[in-house]
């Protein structure tokens, strides 16, 4: 059974979800994150020192 959108808010996807956004909005974590998880050819053309938190 594939899983929907409105199921993701649900249960675990949204406890997830909460735990993921709180990591990632301190901005020295989320610059580690990327720097340890983006493909080497990605993280040398970004610059970690100008992060910007943005919402969507």
């Amino acid at each position: 059974m594939p899983i929907r959108q409105r199921d993701l808010m649900n249960g675990d996807a949204s406890i997830h979800d909460n735990f993921i956004r709180s990591i990632l909005s301190n901005k020295n974590i989320a610059a580690a994150y990327f720097k340890n998880y983006l493909p080497a050819f990605i993280s040398r053309q970004l610059n970690f020192a100008i992060v910007m938190l943005s919402k969507i």
